[in-house]
Formats: C-alpha cells, structure tokens, sequence
C-alpha cells in the first residue's frame, strides 16, 4: 500500500500526497520538485496541476485543442502566462 505522505528529497518535509492524474508538488519550505506524476503519451510540456505543499498555485493548459501553446495560471491571482520553453525548462521562468 502507498503512503499518504510524501518526504521531500531534498529538505526532509513531509508533504501529503496528492491524488490525482498530471500533477506536480513542490516543497513549500525549499522550493523543490518533490513528486509528479504525468500521463504517458503527453508531448513536452503537459496540462496539469502545480502544487506547493497540498496548495494548488497553478495551473498548465493549452490555449487551445488548435495549437501547442500553453500557458500557466496562476490560481490566485488569475495570471496567465504564454510558455516558450519546453519541459520543465518552461516552468522555471515563472515558478
């Protein structure tokens, strides 16, 4: 069986985990990647859910079913910005 919380690699914080399909989780205490899960099949960049702790702070979509562009909301605040880079390269600029 799973568990429900996830330590971070790199600072040691215990996070609970998210269920759910494409979604990334960042450490709040040290700004780290500390779990993601994404569908096979995607291309570089692929819609999903940001999270800093059990916090939802983004949100990656595509502009729409027409094109690769993607951008990412930020939930707070309603934000969007146009991605240009791929991977997790793409995510840097704003994160």
């Amino acid at each position: 069986m799973e568990s429900d919380i996830i330590e971070c690699p790199n600072c040691g914080t215990l996070i609970k985990k998210i269920y759910s399909t494409n979604f990334i989780i960042y450490c709040e205490n040290c700004n780290t990647v500390t779990h993601f899960e994404c569908e096979y099949g995607y291309g570089p960049v692929t819609p999903c859910l940001i999270y800093y702790g059990e916090k939802l702070r983004w949100i990656v979509t595509r502009l729409d079913d027409y094109s690769n562009q993607y951008v990412l909301t930020y939930c707070e605040t309603k934000e969007v910005y146009y991605l240009k880079e791929s991977y997790m390269e793409a995510l840097k600029q704003y994160l």
